[in-house]
């Protein structure tokens, strides 16, 4: 109770309130929860990230928050010993967790995903913090399944995604704010390319498999693309982003087609080159399917094959609006893309007809609502505690 009573004089003194985002594993749940902290700075609250890996923690701190470590849990997997070793990392990593909220007395605390957050909402709970998480995909990750029932309130990108949790999770938990989209991003949408709507034969195609690519996609495509007729090859502007050591055999094929493309690892100009483009070829990680929709990029979605199959859920969202063409792996053949390719090339009204219904698929005031959500909680925690201190 001490500690909770110091935060409600802090508030009360008019110096800045702490909300806490734990986001481990990947830029898949660190990116969004840099959307929410955004917002929260421009409502005066400060953010400090835990758990984020290391390779994010510059990144991260580049964009204006603190980053604190915790210990790293893992799944439950790999035998006896794993199992062991598992248990012992999350209890350290809850442990760490209280005696931060203990130290800091955060109004709120956050979970975006990964069994770091797992740790991080644990505590919360046997702290007495306020507490949320926020479900970046349609299909919802085990982390935040396991913590659905200690949490306050869950954050959901879509509706769909309530009837993926246990039913004895109670519905008024849910709130569905939409994805929150980079801020890079959302200012990216307010200055859109005049030439991507000039009336020409100019097709942009993206060809993208992740930060490091991905050689099924990659093969596939850019086989595809050469055997297209050559007056379809000769309206293409093609970026392409393959593994290291596919650059060199891509570039070679695209060369021999006389096909215009930009081979390379990885670029950064990425989400410019998307904004610029035409037709997008990629997987379906949420933050791809996003950006798509938000640069009016209609896109062909190859979800990859994981253990839940999530990515096909998140192709889904654009798919089922016509926003785009999704095509699961064992119909991923050259013949088939090459179909596919000719077909959406020649036909610019079509590709125009997807890239409106693509945009209209996602909600861009994302993270402001997940913001607003999470003071929502500060503020009725803040005058419960006020109301027991009176008591």
């Amino acid at each position: 109770m001490n500690n909770r009573r110091k935060t409600d004089q802090m508030t009360e003194k008019g110096q800045k309130s702490l909300v806490m985002i734990a986001a481990g594993g990947s830029g898949g749940h660190i990116v969004p929860g840099l959307s929410i902290a955004h917002e929260l700075h421009k409502k005066g609250f400060d953010v400090v990230f835990l758990g984020v890996p290391p390779k994010f923690v510059e990144f991260v701190k580049a964009r204006g928050c603190d980053v604190i470590s915790l210990p790293t849990p893992q799944y439950l997997k790999g035998g006896l010993l794993g199992k062991i070793s598992a248990i012992w990392a999350m209890g350290k990593a809850v442990l760490k967790s209280m005696l931060l909220y203990q130290k800091y007395h955060p109004s709120v605390v956050v979970g975006m995903g990964g069994f770091t957050s797992v740790a991080a909402i644990i505590a919360a709970k046997l702290s007495g913090v306020p507490a949320m998480v926020h479900e970046q995909n349609v299909l919802p990750g085990r982390a935040n399944k396991f913590v659905a029932k200690l949490v306050d309130k869950i954050m959901l990108s879509f509706e769909k995604s309530k009837g993926f949790f246990s039913a004895s999770v109670l519905s008024d938990k849910f709130i569905v704010t939409g994805y929150p989209l980079r801020t890079e991003v959302l200012d990216m949408m307010a200055n859109p390319v005049p030439e991507k709507e000039a009336d020409t034969d100019k097709i942009n195609l993206v060809i993208t498999g992740g930060s490091m690519g991905s050689t099924i996609l990659s093969d596939v495509a850019y086989q595809a693309v050469c055997k297209l007729p050559k007056a379809l090859r000769e309206q293409l502007a093609v970026t392409h982003q393959a593994r290291p050591a596919d650059c060199e055999k891509v570039e070679k094929a695209y060369k021999e087609a006389s096909v215009l493309a930009t081979v390379h690892h990885f670029f950064d100009d990425l989400p410019e080159r998307m904004q610029e483009g035409h037709l997008l070829v990629s997987r379906s990680g949420m933050g791809s399917v996003a950006e798509a929709a938000a640069f009016k990029l209609p896109s062909i979605l190859i979800p990859h094959r994981l253990a839940d199959n999530h990515q096909l859920y998140n192709a889904q969202v654009l798919s089922e609006v016509g926003g785009a063409l999704l095509v699961e792996e064992p119909e991923y053949t050259v013949e088939n893309m090459v179909q596919i390719l000719e077909k959406l090339i020649a036909d610019k009204q079509q590709l125009k007809k997807m890239s409106e219904k693509a945009f209209k698929a996602l909600d861009y005031t994302a993270s402001q609502k997940a913001a607003d959500a999470i003071l929502e909680l500060a503020d009725v925690d803040m005058m419960h505690q006020k109301a027991q201190m009176i008591d």
